[in-house]
């Protein structure tokens, strides 16, 4: 808290005398912090060392960092996407950021989602969510429901307390069809004769 007034030295005293600042607490991890007590106009004295710095050192912990699971609807054609959201256990005062990279489940990067290489996704300064999208390819093969993975690595400034998610990608496709052909053929006198029926999917 800012403050202000006059110290004074009683004649034939070289007591050190103290100035009191309050300093106040947050709960917010952040850098270390200084400010400066100066010294002016003095009488009967000259200034040797006019500025004293105070430091006020952080003793809250680094956030932890978490992703959620997604789970998105493949589609017929073209790209959609599956939004995770990271989330800061407290805003931070410092700017925090950690790495970002997919990798398979049963969900093959290139053919069923856009793979995301090594990625630094940063906090602004006081935030405590930012999105991460990862681009889904649609198509109309039916098949199970497929995972990927979104891993996260090297916080800064933070920790990690749940550092993957995993994204589902829903069929949205109907199975296949079966269709049989009738056939004839003739009975003839004696013998067998083939009478074949297409099956087609």
């Amino acid at each position: 808290i800012t403050t202000s007034g006059t110290l004074i030295f009683p004649a034939n005293s070289t007591s050190a005398q103290s100035i009191t600042v309050l300093v106040n607490g947050d709960i917010t991890d952040e850098d270390n912090e200084t400010f400066s007590v100066d010294l002016h106009n003095p009488t009967n004295a000259t200034i040797l060392k006019g500025q004293g710095v105070g430091t006020i050192t952080n003793d809250d912990k680094a956030p932890k960092i978490s992703v959620n699971d997604v789970t998105v609807v493949e589609g017929n054609a073209g790209i959609s996407n599956a939004v995770f959201s990271l989330s800061l256990s407290a805003p931070s005062g410092r700017s925090v950021s950690v790495t970002c990279t997919t990798a398979n489940g049963t969900a093959v990067g290139g053919s069923d989602y856009v793979s995301l290489g090594a990625t630094t996704r940063a906090f602004p300064v006081g935030s405590t969510t930012i999105t991460v999208p990862v681009s889904i390819i649609g198509d109309l093969s039916d098949e199970n429901d497929e995972t990927f993975l979104l891993n996260l690595s090297s916080p800064i400034n933070a920790m990690l307390q749940d550092g993957q998610g995993v994204g589902t990608i829903t069929n949205d496709d109907q199975p296949p069809t079966l269709t049989i052909t009738d056939a004839s053929a003739p009975e003839g006198n004696s013998g067998s004769t083939d009478a074949t029926l297409t099956v087609s999917l």
